[in-house]
């Protein structure tokens, strides 16, 4: 009858588990257009101009664009922007650095920094950050359009900036997006620890997406874009870690660049199909995940839950120790200096009052 019930434990705490963190997540809100929709590689973007009430600065090879009072908000900006563009050049080789200026544009909020895109072109309503590989033009907002929290601007502004240097190095060939993204993660140094709750979700209720469904365009609800870009993320990482560094990154993108297939180049670099890798990576990760099978089972959470309520009550008398401890100092401190007080006095009447 119990059993009719509840239903069992394990597919609740699946449930909880891969709800409590791709809710949790910080939202992916960077965009490269390029990726954005089938064909889009084919149009001709125009520079917009940035219109009255801007400061234009130019730091190095970056020139930003602001306005007077976010002055302060975007220093972060102004300092990091050329060390970023010669660092994350490195990684991907000396063709991708730019021959231009790197256009960084910056405003309040996301529907401002939208009235900044090249006509035809706007940023979707949830990004508050975007880069347009072809005119080497990035769209910053100082704030998120949904509330959720999101990297340092520094860290944005990586991500942003590799999306520029990466098209370069790739001849503005087609490079899938799982790639893009990944790059622009890694090279972003964008923290670990929320992609690899969603990944352990993901394993947990089977949801890992295929390189298909990450091939050109991510999936639309939130969920399963958070869900692609740390399955993206950990890709490439896989490849700059484990796989032979940024070398053979250029070597691949040195093949692109020539004409030939992102897929064909990522065998004849790496000696296997990109589904192998990511076969091999899957495979991998549910190894190192497979403690999470014990974990979600029912004797384990009552276990943790009986070790958490008493570790609680544990925790709270000796908090109460030592709040009478202190009370105990602190009480002992004021009878002191009462007993100092007092024999001041005595010894006062001990002699004469002299004017």
């Amino acid at each position: 009858m119990r059993a009719r019930v509840c239903l069992p434990a394990v597919y609740v705490f699946s449930a909880v588990f891969l709800m409590t963190n791709l809710l949790c997540a910080q939202t992916m809100s960077h965009l490269d257009p390029e990726e954005n929709k089938a064909g889009s590689v084919e149009r001709t973007l125009s520079l917009p101009m940035t219109g009255p009430g801007f400061t234009v600065r130019q730091a190095g090879r970056c020139e930003v664009a602001f306005r007077p009072r976010h002055a302060g908000a975007v220093e972060v900006v102004l300092d990091e922007c050329d060390d970023a563009v010669f660092e994350l050049a490195r990684q991907l080789g000396p063709h991708s650095i730019p021959t231009d200026s790197v256009r960084v544009r910056i405003e309040g909020n996301t529907r401002k920094m939208a009235l900044l895109a090249p006509p035809g072109a706007p940023p979707p309503p949830w990004a508050d950050a975007v880069a347009y590989p072809e005119i080497g033009l990035i769209l910053l907002s100082l704030t998120t359009g949904t509330g959720v929290s999101r990297p340092p601007l520094g860290q944005v502004l990586r991500h942003e900036i590799s999306h520029l240097l990466l098209r370069r190095a790739a001849g503005h060939n087609e490079l899938p997006k799982w790639f893009v993204e990944g790059v622009a993660i890694v090279q972003a140094e964008e923290a670990s620890l929320a992609r690899f709750r969603l990944l352990a979700g993901a394993v947990i209720s089977g949801r890992l997406l295929s390189l298909s469904q990450m091939r050109r365009t991510y999936p639309r609800r939130e969920w399963e874009i958070n869900l692609a870009y740390a399955q993206a993320a950990e890709l490439v990482s896989e490849l700059v870690e484990k796989r032979g560094g940024w070398g053979p990154v250029r070597q691949l993108l040195k093949k692109v660049r020539s004409g030939v297939s992102f897929y064909a180049a990522f065998a004849m670099i790496y000696g296997e199909s990109a589904a192998a890798f990511a076969y091999k990576w899957s495979r991998n990760l549910k190894k190192r995940l497979n403690i999470l099978p014990v974990i979600s089972g029912s004797a384990f959470l009552w276990t943790l839950m009986a070790f958490l309520l008493i570790w609680g009550y544990v925790r709270k008398k000796q908090e109460k120790r030592e709040k009478l401890a202190a009370m105990a100092e602190e009480e002992a401190g004021y009878d002191e200096a009462l007993d100092r007080l007092e024999k001041a006095l005595d010894d006062s009447r001990d002699k004469p009052f002299i004017h």
